[in-house]
């Protein structure tokens, strides 16, 4: 369940850090890189993927606007595309972290973790906490996780690497390091089934919908807002 522990984690802090490497180091208004990703079959695809930065503020902060990932799936000519934003003030869903990409009998699926809790929220607090989708007709469609093909096991995307850092092509065993490095060997299993709830630490929120608060989160009945928290932008 280490993988899960993560993500708590990563919703507490691990943004945090990342968007400060961010403030410092970016130099334009992307990252970009490519990474090697195993698929189950033991095939390999090249995905390309582009976090787009906001101006820096202030402080000299640049925020995530936007995280884009490129393949073309094995037998294919074409590209598929999936994008999530980062925007906590919309009550559209978003804010989403990749972490398995998977092609079975030509179906490409993407398996997400929410960045942080409003996102969480948003997404109507999935247990356990992932948000899936199929490519179907052109769309990313989301299906439950229970729908997600057996043989989609284990995590093969890396977390976004931090621009003082961030190489322009990860190989293969590039990804293994950063995956296990992040997590124990062999216990970066996606789960089907809900975990114990005293792993969800995130609070219920739900949007302001007026006042001077109006686009915050708060938890039900309370005021102010509590926007910030559990953001990846702040």
């Amino acid at each position: 369940m280490s993988h899960i522990n993560k993500w708590i984690s990563t919703t507490c802090k691990a943004w945090a850090v990342l968007l400060l490497s961010i403030s410092l180091s970016a130099c334009g208004s992307t990252v970009s890189w490519k990474e090697q990703v195993l698929l189950h079959n033991g095939h390999t695809i090249v995905v390309t993927r582009t976090m787009d930065l906001a101006g820096a503020d202030g402080e000299g902060y640049r925020k995530p606007l936007s995280e884009t990932l490129t393949f073309i799936p094995p037998g294919s000519s074409s590209q598929v595309i999936w994008k999530t934003s980062f925007n906590d003030s919309s009550r559209k869903q978003n804010s989403l972290n990749p972490i398995l990409l998977g092609i079975v009998r030509g179906d490409a699926y993407i398996v997400t973790m929410p960045a942080g809790c409003i996102s969480y929220n948003k997404w109507h607090r999935p247990n356990p906490p992932y948000v899936a989708f199929v490519y179907q007709s052109g769309h990313w469609v989301r299906i439950p996780i229970k729908a997600l093909p057996p043989v989609l096991i284990h995590t093969n995307l890396i977390d976004p690497p931090s621009p003082d850092r961030v190489k322009s092509f990860y190989t293969l065993k590039d990804v293994q390091g950063e995956l296990h490095q992040a997590t124990v060997k062999d216990a970066m299993t996606v789960f089907r089934t809900p975990i114990p709830t005293e792993f969800m630490r995130c609070p219920v929120l739900v949007p302001i919908t007026s006042g001077p608060f109006k686009g915050g989160w708060k938890t039900p009945g309370a005021f102010p807002s509590i926007k910030s928290l559990g953001s990846p932008h702040h």
